[in-house]
């Protein structure tokens, strides 16, 4: 997991962090666009996905090697 965040592990068959991070944050553009902010709105996923965009979720800055 590590050498996969930290992008040691890059390969043109496996969808990088960054990539997967930038679309997550493109769906989670997308449902708020769609429905609006103060809603509440049920997303099912996968612990990857959770991990990935719960920072920006938070706000939290884009730094360290899962940022």
């Amino acid at each position: 997991m590590l050498r996969w965040v930290t992008g040691e592990f890059d390969t043109p068959e496996i969808e990088s962090w960054r990539a997967l991070k930038a679309r997550l944050a493109e769906s989670l553009r997308l449902i708020v666009e769609s429905h609006g902010r103060g809603k509440t709105i049920a997303v099912f996923t996968s612990g990857g996905a959770i991990a990935a965009s719960s920072p920006m979720c938070w706000g939290f800055p884009e730094s360290g090697p899962y940022g």
